[in-house]
C-alpha cells in the first residue's frame, strides 16, 4: 500500500527523425518527435502540462488536471491538438490552391 498520494510525472523526449516513437506510431514522414509532460500534485488535486510536436500536422499543447469531486475523481483536458497528420489523405483538411 502507498505510503503517500503525492504523484510526480515528468517524460521528456526529443528524437531525430526516423526514431523509434515515429516508427512505432506510424508517423508518415517519419518526423524528429519532441515531448515534454511535467505533472505535480496529489491523486486528489494534480496538474500537468503536455508539449508534443511531431512535425507540421501532429502535435499537442495543453495540460491536465486530476481532481477529487465527491466520492470520484474527475479528469479534465485542456490541449489544443493537430492530428491531421494520422489522418487518410481523403479524412485530411482541404485547402484549395490560390487561382491567379
Amino acid at each position: 500500500m502507498p505510503q503517500t498520494q503525492a504523484l510526480t510525472l515528468q517524460a521528456k523526449l526529443d528524437e531525430p527523425e526516423s526514431g523509434i516513437v515515429a516508427r512505432a506510431a506510424s508517423i508518415p514522414g517519419l518526423p524528429a518527435v519532441k515531448l515534454d509532460l511535467d505533472g505535480k500534485g496529489t491523486l486528489d488535486a494534480f496538474k500537468a502540462n503536455l508539449a508534443f510536436d511531431a512535425g507540421p500536422t501532429i502535435g499537442a499543447t495543453g495540460g491536465a488536471e486530476l481532481k477529487r469531486d465527491g466520492t470520484a475523481r474527475r479528469l479534465s483536458l485542456d490541449l489544443k491538438s493537430r492530428i491531421e497528420g494520422w489522418l487518410p489523405p481523403m479524412a485530411a483538411p482541404y485547402s484549395p490552391a490560390p487561382r491567379h
